[in-house]
């Protein structure tokens, strides 16, 4: 039987508010996909980092979100996304 982890992937993952949801699905047992334009200072272990503009033209980023879609689908299983990015 092959168990899959659970992933969530969460954009804007990298400061305040994103770090803490971070820890909070960590803690509740998932593997966390950070999709920011900025690395984070200090990775947490079930987190895995990677870089997206969702301010990118349309064709572009959905590209980037395919790739990515398709990366994580390989580690492990999508269980949730949580849309935090914002500008401000």
């Amino acid at each position: 039987m092959d168990l899959k982890e659970p992933i969530v992937l969460l954009t804007g993952g990298s400061g305040g508010i994103g770090r803490e949801i971070v820890r909070s699905l960590i803690l509740s047992g998932f593997s966390v996909w950070n999709l920011d334009m900025v690395r984070p200072q200090s990775p947490l272990l079930q987190e895995t980092f990677r870089e997206i503009n969702l301010a990118e033209a349309p064709f572009v980023l959905e590209r980037s979100i395919q790739k990515i879609l398709h990366e994580c689908q390989s580690m492990g299983e999508i269980y949730g996304i949580v849309h935090n990015a914002g500008f401000g």
